[in-house]
């Protein structure tokens, strides 16, 4: 049953109500802990007969509250008052979709809803603005089908079908959130997602072997004659240590030795991010200050879970090769300059940051 203690930081008192207080008449529900805070022991003993009078009802069988959601519950156990029930609306595919996204950025990071959000677009797109409850497994079979003929009209995948991966992982996402609509109360069929995906074609990449490292993919480009630039092998490099070091011998001999002062910072830039694992962002935001020489370390500011979230200082360690590249660029960068990783500082706003102009920064040449 529910409890009632005093504050102990102020005068007032809280009703507690424990988690699984409430049995129904076939399974136990579970209702989260809530708070009420009152003043005057005699207002906060009737709150606490009014919640525990409420708790009886239940568990005599006097009422079923087993098909409102927690929040419904929570709220009854309050207030007395049953939740409006609309009979007559049914949900839609637009106004769950609103209310499953509008939940996950309260609860996932940023990154996760942004996924979220591209994998349910084209489900947007094919069903529109549907009746939940009227989309049966030939739909979602129908929705699979239209996905196979689904050509990418933009960014780098531009003009290619779409890969067995991504129609998996669209309907993953549609699942979850008809799951997340089951949990409101609303009458839908899961196993309507027990579908079948095609196979993908084979093209003229399904003969490569199986990605082992660049050098053996170069191998397997050139006997089938297919090119390097069209199979996009550059943007998966997995080098060997020793072709680790044969590349980085290489950038330092074109863009150190025989370098500018740019493709110098960019050389440094490369070998802090190789062993910090740093964003192009986040390096942008590293000041001199942030450079602890002596110590072979640095300061990574990172932002995690939202491009609002407040700016968070990381330590790395670096490796003892970048110490005298490091120097070096610290000695050649003009003094009065903070960001040295950056051409200036004009992407600072005093202890913040232009994120417009930090965008630019950091877009790939």
């Amino acid at each position: 049953m529910a409890s009632i203690r005093k504050k102990p930081t102020d005068s007032g008192f809280e009703i507690n109500v424990p988690e699984k207080c409430i049995v129904g008449n076939e399974s136990q529900l579970t209702i989260q802990t809530f708070k009420k805070k009152l003043k005057g022991g005699g207002e906060a003993r009737d709150v606490l007969n009014w919640v525990n009078a409420r708790i009886s009802q239940v568990r005599h069988g006097q009422k079923d509250i087993s098909r409102w959601n927690r929040q419904e519950k929570i709220e009854w156990l309050r207030s007395g008052n049953d939740p409006v029930q609309l009979e007559d609306e049914e949900l839609t595919f637009f106004t769950c979709y609103g209310q499953y996204i509008k939940e996950c950025k309260e609860n996932n990071a940023y990154s996760t809803v942004v996924g979220y959000e591209k994998h349910l677009k084209r489900a947007k797109e094919y069903f529109g603005d549907v009746a939940l409850s009227s989309i049966k497994k030939t739909h979602v079979q129908e929705f699979i089908t239209w996905m196979d003929k689904k050509v990418i009209e933009d960014g780098k995948n531009r003009g290619k079908k779409l890969s067995l991966a991504s129609k998996k992982a669209d309907i993953a996402t549609l699942k979850r959130m008809f799951k997340w609509a089951s949990g409101t109360g609303e009458d839908v069929n899961l196993s309507i997602f027990n579908v079948k995906f095609k196979k993908s074609e084979n093209t003229e990449f399904s003969y490569l072997t199986a990605y082992d490292t660049f050098s053996t993919r170069q191998k397997d480009l050139k006997k089938y004659q297919i090119d390097e630039s069209k199979e996009g092998a550059y943007r998966k490099l997995i080098y060997s240590k020793k072709e680790l070091a044969d590349n980085l011998q290489y950038l330092k001999q074109t863009q150190w030795d025989d370098g500018t002062f740019d493709s110098r910072r960019l050389f440094v830039a490369v070998l802090v991010v190789t062993c910090t694992g740093a964003r192009r962002s986040e390096l942008c935001r590293v000041k001199r200050k942030d450079i602890d020489l002596p110590n072979k370390a640095i300061t990574i500011w990172m932002r995690k879970g939202s491009k609002d979230a407040e700016l968070k200082p990381h330590r790395r360690e670096l490796l003892e090769d970048t110490i005298p590249f490091l120097k070096a660029l610290l000695f050649q960068t003009p003094q009065d300059q903070e960001c040295i990783f950056c051409a200036d500082d004009k992407h600072m706003l005093g202890d913040s940051w232009n994120q417009e102009l930090e965008q630019q920064l950091t877009q790939p040449p």
